[in-house]
């Protein structure tokens, strides 16, 4: 009975250990992390794109008790824009038209190295530490836009525009350069388990074309902002 109770002390007290929300010491450790966020366009790029999402995947240092340098990688995906409702003016009849077929997409894959410091008198053992974070990195991007009707077509006979024909799907694509900056607070769920939550500003050196006679101007650069929550675990 006796060794049934200290089993069951052993027990409570390891449990109290694994969910108590702290982690040991953590400096000189690794961690992994995955992330899902709410990643939205600001400014002229949101005429090309309204709303869009991202996830990756992160490796942690805990470089001092106040540092962590951090590298992710995460994959983007946008859609929505002015496009996929705009309508040109025909100059023949000064009529207005739409497209119909009107498609936009966008893809980012980027590599971002960060570093991560915790805000006050916290360090990253605490329960919960609110963090600063800036980074930079490399962006490849792609953006399609297809379906949208030829506004540069010869007026047919009947001066209207002929609406099935369709110009060919355009790519801008590139690699560019991107920084970014924001808060963050990670809060320990058990001791070596923490959920993170971080909002940040986003700027990529990127270009995407004008579509003039649709109301959409050259988007550069690429000003975005994103809502994350993800889960890191240090080893």
């Amino acid at each position: 009975m006796r060794g049934l109770n200290v089993a069951t002390v052993t027990l409570i007290i390891l449990f109290a250990c694994a969910a108590s929300g702290r982690a040991g010491d953590l400096e000189g450790r690794w961690g992994l992390g995955a992330f899902g966020s709410y990643y939205a366009p600001l400014f002229k790029f949101r005429d090309m794109y309204d709303q869009g999402g991202k996830f990756g995947a992160t490796v942690n240092y805990v470089a001092r008790p106040k540092w962590i340098a951090e590298v992710e990688g995460h994959y983007a995906r946008m859609s929505g824009g002015k496009l996929k409702e705009a309508r040109f003016t025909f100059p023949a009849d000064g009529l207005q038209y739409a497209s119909d077929q009107a498609d936009t997409r966008m893809f980012f894959t980027s590599v971002m190295v960060n570093w991560l410091h915790t805000l006050g008198t916290g360090v990253w053992e605490t329960k919960g530490a609110p963090y600063a974070i800036f980074g930079a990195g490399f962006n490849y991007y792609d953006s399609r836009v297809s379906g949208l009707v030829w506004a540069g077509q010869s007026p047919p006979p009947s001066k209207h525009p002929d609406l099935t024909k369709i110009m060919e799907t355009t790519h801008d694509k590139s690699v560019a350069v991107a920084f970014s900056g924001g808060l963050g607070y990670q809060h320990f769920m058990a001791r070596n388990t923490a959920l993170d939550l971080r909002v940040r500003y986003n700027l990529v050196l990127g270009e995407l074309r004008p579509f003039a006679m649709w109301g959409v101007n050259r988007s550069y650069p690429f000003h975005l902002f994103d809502l994350g929550l993800g889960l890191r675990f240090f080893m």
